[in-house]
């Protein structure tokens, strides 16, 4: 199985725990993060409003989950989505210039091996987290249709500053809706989701030469922002 194949069949109660990670391991995915994956999404951690199907699958109540003022549950997992692939297009451009020519800062400096690491270990996060995305969706009923744009830079450099932006964004967008969530397996999800955003975003920071902590409290994104974020960057 393919690991989002892998996640559905766990979600879905037709594979159990111990399958599960060690079918997560044997796709290279460490010990340690296939365990949290099986607490993050574990079957019996789903909450009130989702049911079961004759299959097995669950199923979206009748009921809208809200989400404040970006709509209800599957309209949030769908945005965040869109903005996750964003980023994995903004990723991949970077990484491409990166080891076609040595990526260089705005004050000319090369990034380090280790940092060109870390962009791939971001990038390989990024993917992890649009499969556990993708598999909410799909239990409220939903599809994901987001497209991970093809995206260019003619300065290696402008890719970091993209991606420092929607980082940022993205952290306000999650702080924005998690609290509107009454879902207790997403609000976990969305939650762990956002912490490592967190940090990539301070990653991003310090590759630039920003400070790692603009603030003490992250501000939380307006849909108006968010829109006019996504609108400048998608095409």
């Amino acid at each position: 199985m393919s690991k989002p194949e892998l996640i559905a069949a766990y979600v879905s109660g037709r594979i159990g725990r111990r399958v599960f990670v060690r079918g997560l391991t044997a796709l290279g995915v460490s010990a340690t993060a296939a365990t949290a994956y099986a607490k993050t999404l574990a079957p019996d951690a789903a909450a009130a409003g989702l049911g079961r199907d004759g299959s097995g699958l669950r199923v979206r109540a009748q009921a809208e989950y809200p989400g404040g003022d970006y709509g209800d549950l599957a309209s949030i997992v769908q945005l965040l989505l869109r903005i996750g692939s964003l980023l994995e297009g903004i990723v991949d451009a970077g990484l491409q210039n990166a080891k076609a020519a040595p990526l260089r800062l705005q004050t000319g400096d090369e990034l380090d091996p280790d940092d060109l690491d870390q962009l791939d270990t971001l990038r390989t996060q990024l993917l992890s987290h649009r499969d556990a995305l993708r598999t909410l969706l799909h239990e409220l009923g939903g599809e994901d249709t987001s497209k991970v744009p093809d995206l260019t830079y003619d300065v290696p450099a402008d890719a970091l500053l993209d991606l420092q932006s929607v980082l940022e964004a993205n952290l306000g967008v999650y702080a924005a809706v998690i609290p509107q969530v009454t879902v207790q397996k997403v609000v976990t999800t969305l939650t762990t989701i956002g912490l490592v955003g967190g940090r990539h975003a301070a990653f991003v920071s310090r590759l630039l030469g920003d400070p790692a902590f603009p603030e003490t409290f992250q501000k939380a994104a307006t849909p108006d922002e968010t829109d006019q974020l996504l609108s400048g960057l998608e095409g």
